[in-house]
């Protein structure tokens, strides 16, 4: 079924500060997506997961330690098509106020509800 009426797709970008050059890990603060639903299975999807296997969430919990662009695509299902969208800042090790972007596409006939945002 190609009918992507009930897809949410939300993409979470923000500006990471530079890294030592001596680090071994080139991101330095690791922050993560992930998409709670009680119509879907998983229940919680991660930025990222999928990655691999295009289209399909991975059934763990792996968030993306790696990079500062995290996306979600999921297909919402009846009876409850409905979605949170949070941001968890797993490590923010530098700075206190962290500049980002987030955008969803919501469903065909979608209400959005309420928008908070705590790092």
């Amino acid at each position: 079924n190609n009918d992507d009426s009930n897809e949410l797709r939300v993409v979470w970008v923000w500006t990471d500060p530079p890294a030592s050059p001596f680090s071994s890990r080139t991101l330095v603060n690791d922050l993560d997506l992930k998409v709670l639903s009680p119509s879907t299975f998983p229940r919680t999807v991660f930025g990222n997961s999928g990655m691999k296997d295009i289209g399909r969430p991975k059934f763990d919990d792996e968030t993306d330690e790696l990079n500062n662009v995290e996306v979600v695509n999921l297909r919402l299902k009846a009876p409850e098509p409905s979605a949170t969208v949070e941001v968890e800042g797993y490590a923010v090790n530098v700075g206190v106020n962290q500049e980002f972007s987030l955008v969803a596409v919501l469903p065909r006939d979608a209400t959005f509800i309420d928008s908070e945002c705590t790092l």
